[in-house]
């Protein structure tokens, strides 16, 4: 039975075709598959942006781990996927890879849900798979408040 799991976060969305805002890296017996994506701005400025989950194909070394949190209350199994927020080696960008892609106005709100279980944004099972939520045009940089609901 899949466990789910949820990864809040505020980040600047600084425009990057290498550097993620997040990236969920799966382990060798589990992955990531994301069901539901909520995204926003708590600044009041105008500007655009354009969003994208893409695939990753490593790691990287990370200098800052998100640790998400169970949906259910009952469920006291940690998360068996790892979630990180910033690099001292930015993890590897699958060229070409985007599953999703969004365009944002900084004061509305974007909210994206996989109709059925055969549209989650998934990764493979096996070390170094992994999705990364990237900011790739931005008309200038602001907080963005994200909400990505995932089961493993």
């Amino acid at each position: 039975m899949a466990v789910s799991f949820s990864v809040n976060l505020n980040q600047t969305n600084t425009a990057s075709a290498t550097v993620p805002m997040v990236n969920g890296m799966a382990t060798a017996t589990n992955q990531i598959a994301i069901y539901e994506i909520n995204a926003g701005s708590d600044a009041s400025a105008d500007n655009a942006v354009k969003y994208a989950i893409m695939r990753t194909s490593a790691r990287g070394t990370q200098a800052t781990t998100y640790t998400p949190n169970s949906v259910d209350q009952n469920i006291t199994q940690a998360a068996l996927s790892t979630w990180d927020l910033t690099w001292n080696i930015n993890p590897t960008i699958t060229a070409s890879s985007q599953v999703l892609q969004w365009a944002q106005h900084q004061r509305g709100t974007y909210r994206w849900v996989a109709y059925d279980y055969t549209k989650m944004l998934r990764t493979q099972a096996g070390t170094g798979k992994g999705l990364a939520l990237m900011s790739v045009v931005v008309s200038s940089a602001f907080n963005g408040v994200f909400s990505l609901e995932y089961d493993e």
